[in-house]
This record gives structure tokens, sequence and C-alpha cells, in this order.
């Protein structure tokens, strides 16, 4: 546990350098996505289930900003850990051990993105006039949380294989094309050809973006999506942490 503690300080150390301006992103994110997707679409889909498109899209906005910051700063963080600092070397040569830093870097990506998704409930609902119960915020966060550990992961584990930065900003813009169009966040499925949002809504990733807007209509969330991701993040977790073993000491 205290090697971990070591990662996570050296990462926030770095961090630190540019707090303002990573506070600044980090609140003008979601601002961005609801000016500049949200509100245009609004006059092409006034309503969504009996649900008015501003208040449906609000999960949306939450999720896609939260994964998108996770997976971004896992990525960055193990890359730059794995190919330019030299830090990994002197990781290497002390008790820190190749599970604790893709844990520390995980945990940091998580720590971020759940960062992000307060920051993201707060100025969503002073943008949208639309706030909650903390019942429902709760239920909310406990939705989300598991995509969140996951995008951390995914992030984490591309940033063990990706070296070139060019090759990290083309992957994050396709992850986020994939994320904010392609899974029903900010577009609804019952928008694509029926065959197509069919096999979207089997995905447990989108069970559990449906489940968050299905809370906000004062419905069910998806426990069932929400355990499968939470699985499938342990998964692939451990095989990349048992192939990057070998990978990292050679």
């Amino acid at each position: 546990m205290n090697n971990i503690i070591v990662i996570l300080k050296r990462e926030w150390w770095s961090y630190r350098k540019q707090l303002i301006a990573h506070l600044f992103c980090l609140i003008f994110i979601p601002v961005l996505i609801f000016m500049f997707i949200g509100l245009p679409l609004y006059k092409v889909i006034p309503s969504v289930n009996s649900l008015n498109y501003i208040h449906w899209i609000t999960p949306g906005i939450w999720i896609v900003s939260t994964g998108l910051v996770a997976f971004i700063n896992g990525f960055s963080s193990m890359r730059k850990l794995r190919f330019s600092s030299g830090v990994l070397g002197i990781y290497l040569k002390s008790p820190v051990s190749v599970w604790d830093i893709l844990i520390g870097i995980s945990l940091w990506a998580f720590v971020l993105g759940f960062v992000q998704l307060i920051i993201a409930f707060i100025v969503i609902g002073v943008v949208n006039h639309q706030f909650y119960s903390i019942g429902s915020d709760l239920l909310l966060l406990l939705q989300i949380l598991p995509l969140v550990v996951f995008m951390s992961v995914l992030g984490t584990i591309l940033g063990c294989w990706v070296k070139g930065l060019q090759s990290q900003t083309i992957i994050s813009i396709i992850v986020f094309l994939i994320f904010s169009l392609g899974m029903g966040c900010l577009i609804p499925l019952q928008f694509y050809p029926q065959t197509l949002s069919d096999i979207m809504r089997s995905i447990p990733f989108v069970q559990i973006i449906e489940g968050s807007q299905n809370l906000i209509r004062l419905e069910n969330g998806s426990i069932f999506g929400a355990v499968v991701t939470l699985l499938l993040s342990a998964i692939v977790f451990v095989l990349n942490g048992i192939f990057s073993i070998k990978l990292f000491r050679k």
C-alpha cells in the first residue's frame, strides 16, 4: 500500500504544477459538450422518451466528460512512465512492483475521473438549472462509477503499449467519438438502425448509460451492466498485469 501511495504522490506533484489549467479543463469540458453538442441537438431532438432532451442528455455529459478525463489521464500517465520519463527503471530497482505501478496509475486516473464527475454534477446543474436529491445523486454516482473504473483501467493498459503521443491523440479522439456519439450518451439509440441499436444495448457500458438516463426519469438503473463492467475491468487489468511483468522487466 505504501508503494501505491508513493506513486499517487508523484502523480499529484506532477499534476499540481499546472493545477489551475487542469481545473479550468475539468470545468469547461462538460460545459463545452453542453454548449456545442447538447444545445444544437436540442433543436433537432426536442424530447426523448417524453423527457426534455436537455434533461435527458445530462447523464450523458457527465459520463462522457468523466470517462474521457479518466481515460486520458490513465493513458498519459502510464505512457510517460513507460516510455519517456525514465521513472519506470527507478521504480523497478526499488521495492515498487509492476502491480503497484498499474494499480497506482489506475487509481490516480479514477480519482481524477471522480473529481470530474463531481464537478460535472455541479456545473451542469448550474447551467441546466437541474438539481437532484442526495439520494438520487448517490444512485447516479453508483451507476456511473463502474464505467469510470473501466475507463481508468483501459487508459492505463493502452499507456503500457502505445509509445507515440500522436498515436495517443488519435486513439483518444476515436474513443471520444465512439463513447459520446456511438453509445447513446448524446444521441439516443433509437435514432440508429434497429439492428445496430439492439446490438449496442447488449453491451454492459451502454446498459450503464441507459441506466443513468432511466434514473433521471425516476426508473431503475442497470445493476447487471455495472457488475459486468467491474468484472471486465478486473479481468483485463489482471491480464495486462501478467503481460506487463514480462514486458517491463526486459
